[in-house]
């Protein structure tokens, strides 16, 4: 299969015979290389002054470094952006009209460019729910664990996982079935934000409908999940309705310099074909495991 230009796009899943009729759809990236990238990940802490708590000081320098090829324009060069593990939602974004402490470029006024970005928290790795065990996990309903509820992990690193991805059992598997799958989270403190319940069963995308629901102490929700494997973990924010606002991913979860993860980068470039679009001119993944 071949595209006619690099960039984002969006493929959908429809009906033979009506495409209207759309079943699933996702979202993925052309490229088309013509740089070199040349990057430099170090472990930082950011300034008390900025962020007060100690554990959220822990941070990632990024330096994305590149020079453009003689037939480019360096006025054009337009932006970086870096996707980390499955949250290809949640871009990292640096921009040229955009220099503050935190993220903005240099150059040597020709065509070598770095585009820098050093307030990454790494984050912590992600739990984990496996639907394996055919004995413990019966449709039509099941717990995401029998040993307990899920708490905080803000003190606690967590063991290695999918970089957000997930693992099912084989389709001719006589036990590849669906079930209602319920998460059960018991926080420490109170917690004043609403939880939302985000993974590789739905994109990593921070939705409405993933709210948990308090009772008592405890907040819950259910979703239809594949026997399997599955990264998860929980966020806070504020339900607008339509949509997420606040997404805080650490409050919850910790943040820890030796968690692993996947760093994608794409480097865009303002091409002025087929009317002007964004074009990939560079791409490239980083494992922060290889610091």
């Amino acid at each position: 299969m071949t595209f006619p230009f690099s960039g984002k796009w969006k493929f959908f899943v429809t009906e033979s015979n009506d495409p209207s009729t759309v079943y699933a759809e996702g979202r993925f990236f052309v490229v088309n290389p013509q740089i070199s990238i040349r990057p430099e990940l170090t472990n930082i802490r950011l300034n008390s002054q900025y962020e007060p708590i100690t554990e959220l000081q822990r941070a990632l320098d990024l330096r994305v470094n590149f020079s453009l090829p003689d037939t480019s324009y360096p006025m054009d060069m337009d932006y970086v952006e870096i996707i980390e593990n499955k949250k290809i939602n949640y871009p990292i974004k640096i921009k040229k009209e955009r220099r503050d402490n935190f993220r903005y470029y240099e150059t040597n006024g020709a065509r070598s460019f770095t585009f820098i970005a050093s307030d990454i928290r790494p984050g912590n790795e992600y739990r984990q729910v496996n639907l394996r065990d055919r004995n413990k996990y019966q449709p039509p309903v099941a717990n995401a664990h029998f040993e307990g509820f899920d708490y905080d992990r803000f003190q606690q690193p967590g063991t290695p996982d999918f970089s957000g991805g997930f693992e099912l059992v084989g389709y001719d598997d006589n036990y590849a079935d669906y079930m209602m799958v319920e998460f059960e989270f018991s926080p420490q403190s109170f917690i004043s934000e609403d939880i939302f319940l985000v993974g590789a069963f739905n994109d990593w995308q921070v939705l409405p409908e993933f709210q948990l629901e308090q009772d008592g102490g405890i907040y819950r929700v259910s979703t239809e999940l594949k026997r399997g494997i599955y990264d998860y973990q929980y966020v806070t924010g504020k339900n607008k309705g339509d949509e997420v606002q606040n997404i805080d991913w650490y409050r919850l979860e910790g943040n820890f310099w030796e968690t692993t993860n996947n760093y994608y980068v794409f480097v865009y470039y303002k091409s002025l074909k087929y009317g002007g679009y964004d074009q990939i001119i560079g791409y490239l993944k980083i494992n922060s495991g290889n610091l």
